[in-house]
C-alpha cells in the first residue's frame, strides 16, 4: 500500500449525489487526486474490479442494496482495499453491523477534513494487521 494518503486511490459509493460530492471534495482538499465516485452499487463493483482502489468509502443506508451488501460484494473483487462505512446514523446497531462485517472503519457524516486523514490512517493500519493474519 502506498505511504502517503494523497498517492492512494479512493472509491466513494453513496446514493446521495450531494453527499458523494461532499466526500470527494474533502478527499481532494486533503490532497487526494485519484478519487472515483458513484451513486450506483453495480457501477461500484465495476469500478472496484477495474481500479482496485486503496480505499473504499460506502454509505450504509441506500435504497435497494444497502452498504453492508455492497461491502461484501466489493471485498470479493477488491480484497486488498481498506473499507470504511460512512453514515449519518449514530445508531449503535449500524456500528455493530459494520464491525461484524469487518469494516476497517466507520465515519459519521459530515466528513470533516481535519479529522479525515487520521481516520483513513487508522483504518489502513487495521487492514494491514488483518492482512498479515
Amino acid at each position: 500500500m502506498k505511504e502517503e494518503l494523497g498517492d492512494c486511490s479512493y472509491l466513494v459509493v453513496d446514493d446521495d449525489a450531494f453527499a458523494c460530492v461532499a466526500i470527494v471534495n474533502v478527499l481532494e482538499n486533503i490532497g487526494c487526486s485519484k478519487v472515483f465516485s458513484t451513486c450506483d452499487c453495480e457501477d461500484a463493483c465495476s469500478i472496484a474490479t477495474k481500479k482496485q482502489p486503496d480505499f473504499v468509502l460506502i454509505d450504509i443506508h441506500m435504497p435497494g442494496t444497502d452498504g453492508w451488501t455492497v461491502l461484501k460484494r466489493l471485498r470479493k473483487v477488491s480484497p486488498n482495499s481498506v473499507f470504511l462505512m460512512v453514515s449519518s446514523s449514530t445508531q449503535l446497531a449500524d456500528l455493530n453491523a459494520s464491525v461484524e462485517l469487518r469494516a476497517d472503519g466507520y465515519v459519521i457524516k459530515p466528513v470533516l477534513p481535519y479529522s479525515f486523514p487520521g481516520i483513513l490512517n487508522k483504518a489502513r493500519s487495521k487492514t494491514m494487521k488483518r492482512q498479515r493474519l
